[in-house]
């Protein structure tokens, strides 16, 4: 049962059309087990899990809640319930659960895990830290809870310590976090101490995972405005509004890139263009600086 729970778990961790499919086959396997057996608390537990990977955490919880009556000392429901819960938002709930499954399974890696990622949402990047710390030290090559921990540090200003999280995180492959993602962070931790090269070299690396990624041309693109690489920054802007991340701030930028090159006829546009969209989210601070560039152009 085991070797199928982990299984459901690597599932759960890189959704596609063919993993669903396959989740949902499990599910018809694990209703037939409990009719054949309605106290199997196991099954219940991996159900929930498989419908926790299948986004439905109100019926993940539901099997739970009915296989903790049966074995309430069954660690991985309490850490399943909790994962669910925490991303219905029900956070508080799911630190108590997941609380729960430690004190009944103190090594329990992956629950450190979960509670790490429950704090973090929290904002509590400090606690966070402490249970990435204890899931490392407990399994030491899941590249998951280095990019959780990176996270965390990055969010405390810690970007030299995040780097090499990311750096863990990357070497190990972690499954949850798309390995996009993790050189897109890692090029923001980068780009946050000064290192504009370094950092477009992992935007780079994230444009060639997933070309169709918006944010990572806007962040390259400031890397490139920072070195007064302007057209190859007008470039990124252009391909991050192509891919309609239609944003009064890359708007902005590129219209400084442009103002930078000279263009000034193509900078008052941008920024009229952003002060319009600044104006219709009530970004009172960015209004205020695009009306003093206009007046500057004008």
């Amino acid at each position: 049962m085991m070797g199928r729970y982990k299984q459901i778990e690597n599932l759960s961790a890189s959704p596609t059309p063919d993993s669903d499919r396959l989740l949902r086959e499990a599910i018809e396997d694990f209703n037939k087990a409990i009719q054949l057996k309605p106290d199997y608390a196991e099954a219940y537990a991996i159900r929930g899990l498989t419908k926790a990977g299948l986004r439905q955490n109100f019926a993940a919880i539901a099997d739970c809640d009915f296989a903790i009556q049966l074995k309430p000392d069954y660690a991985s429901l309490y850490y399943i319930r909790g994962v669910a819960k925490s991303e219905l938002e029900q956070h508080l709930s799911a630190i108590a659960d997941l609380d729960t499954a430690i004190v009944l399974k103190p090594n329990y890696a992956n629950a450190y895990h979960g509670r790490g990622i429950t704090k973090a949402t929290l904002g509590q990047h400090l606690s966070a830290i402490v249970d990435y710390d204890t899931a490392i030290r407990l399994i030491p090559d899941d590249g998951d809870f280095y990019a959780a921990r990176a996270d965390a540090k990055a969010a405390l200003g810690q970007y030299s310590a995040a780097i090499a999280d990311y750096n863990a995180a990357i070497r190990l492959a972690a499954n949850y976090s798309p390995l996009y993602f993790l050189y897109y962070n890692r090029g923001i931790a980068k780009a946050s101490l000064g290192q504009h090269a370094g950092a477009i070299a992992d935007f780079d690396m994230a444009v060639q995972i997933k070309p169709d990624y918006a944010e990572v041309y806007h962040r390259r693109g400031v890397a490139k405005a920072n070195l007064e690489q302007y057209f190859a920054a007008i470039a990124d802007y252009d391909m991050a509004l192509q891919l309609k991340l239609d944003n009064a701030i890359i708007y902005a930028l590129r219209g400084f890139a442009k103002l930078n090159l000279g263009r000034t006829w193509g900078a008052k546009q941008d920024f009229r263009d952003a002060l319009k969209r600044a104006k219709q989210v009530g970004n009172a601070e960015l209004k205020s600086l695009l009306e003093e560039a206009l007046r500057l152009v004008e």
